[in-house]
């Protein structure tokens, strides 16, 4: 039987009477949150026994009755004692994160998340509590928790990392690219001007753009993701933006603009493909030499 210092725990409807003769309370701990368990031992409990309180009735006045969707749950009131020790939970999740064990870590995170009431607004702990779930999620692939996690986090806080987030969960595993670019769109709103985050999701957004086939658009996020990491001096990011993103997507619209028959303005973005990435010249010099012909 537990009781932590200035807590007020919430149990059901549940007890049959006042006197000492009556119910032991037991409960554990699951992963989503404290189950409290009846068991009618028959027989008398002293003072002593239950070694908390002057009186059993002042024990009874420290409980509320609740039912949460038709289970016993407890409901506690955060002291400093245990917000003390959800940071340093928190902060073990983190570590574990760092190292690659998103399983670990989302153990540690789910069981905060449950313990911890929706507060405020504002709450700064309880957005990076849901941001670090839905990273978790994002990088094992559990697309449907990732976003639960990321919405609810928006909700609470609009933020450049949860939007940016979304937005690559749109892209990479829902392939809904209007959905994709909609959430970047927000992150780089929400970014820093000179931030290595903000080219990076400039180049998000554009490969979004490009399966989307808005190739103008996708092109222009290459280049300005291009001079985003040239104003940081982060040039060894600049020749990967150039090989995969704008050769690839001058590649595209070059095949766009074959199919609609304009072939001359086809031919420029294969060269501008080559240009960009010289392993597709074998390919598209070919293509350039027939559109010629």
């Amino acid at each position: 039987y537990r009781i932590y210092n200035n807590d007020i725990f919430q149990i059901t409807n549940y007890i049959d009477n006042l006197n000492y003769k009556g119910y032991l309370i037991m409960f554990s701990d699951t992963t989503d949150d404290f189950e409290f368990k009846n068991k009618k031992e028959g027989k008398n409990f002293s003072l002593i026994t239950l070694n908390l309180m002057n009186d059993f009735d002042n024990i009874i006045e420290n409980f509320k009755f609740n039912f949460q969707n038709g289970s016993l749950k407890v409901k506690q009131e955060i002291s400093k004692e245990n917000t003390n020790s959800q940071y340093q939970s928190f902060k073990k999740a983190q570590e574990l994160k760092n190292k690659g064990d998103y399983e670990g870590a989302i153990d540690i995170l789910e069981s905060l998340y449950y313990s911890i009431e929706p507060i405020e607004k504002n709450n700064k702990f309880r957005v990076k509590l849901l941001n670090n779930l839905g990273f978790c999620c994002f990088e094992l692939q559990y697309q449907e928790e990732a976003q639960k996690y990321f919405k609810e986090s928006i909700k609470l806080k609009e933020t450049a990392y949860a939007y940016d987030l979304l937005g690559r969960n749109y892209h990479h595993y829902y392939k809904n690219y209007p959905a994709a670019i909609d959430s970047l769109s927000k992150s780089i709103d929400l970014s820093s001007n000179l931030s290595s985050s903000k080219c990076y999701r400039l180049k998000s957004r554009a490969y979004s753009y490009r399966n989307n086939e808005e190739y103008d658009k996708a092109i222009k996020d290459f280049e300005q993701a291009i001079e985003c990491f040239k104003n940081l001096n982060s040039y060894d990011k600049i020749s990967q933006i150039e090989k995969d993103g704008l050769a690839s997507t001058y590649k595209r619209k070059g095949n766009q603009l074959e199919k609609d028959s304009k072939y001359e303005e086809a031919i420029k973005n294969y060269e501008l493909a080559i240009k960009y990435n010289q392993e597709l010249y074998d390919t598209l010099s070919k293509s350039i030499k027939k559109l010629k012909s």
